[in-house]
């Protein structure tokens, strides 16, 4: 391998990662660890280029930018989650029961709601 890193990548999640080439070139990435049905398909091409072909790099996508429409009202960047329970929130078939019903973050929970007034029994 040209270049050697690690990190752990969690499914609809941003892993940011930093390190500094030292060489110009194009990378395969791969996943380093056998971790299941997809992991022969689990790969990627980093590119690392001069300072100088790097901004020409950037000014090109900044113009492209510019003449794009704006995304639909909704939309959301490409691996953001989208609408409904937060990925690892529901937990799997068999797991302990939680506390918290809703899975909202503690502290975020509606309270209960106030138990019902009793009723007199009778006729």
């Amino acid at each position: 391998p040209h270049m050697r890193s690690a990190q752990d990548a969690i499914p609809g999640e941003i892993i940011p990662m930093w390190f500094t080439p030292i060489r110009v070139g194009s990378y395969e990435v791969i996943c380093g660890q056998l971790c299941g049905l997809g992991h022969y398909g689990m790969k990627g091409m980093l590119v690392v280029d001069s300072p100088a072909d790097y901004q020409a790099w950037l000014k090109e996508r900044t113009e492209l930018a510019g003449t794009a429409s704006a995304p639909p009202p909704g939309a959301r960047p490409p691996g953001e989650p989208g609408p409904g329970p937060t990925p690892g929130s529901i937990p799997p078939p068999g797991a302990p029961k939680s506390a918290n019903p809703t899975g909202a973050p503690d502290g975020l929970q509606s309270p209960p709601p106030p138990p019902k007034p009793e009723t007199p029994q009778g006729g």
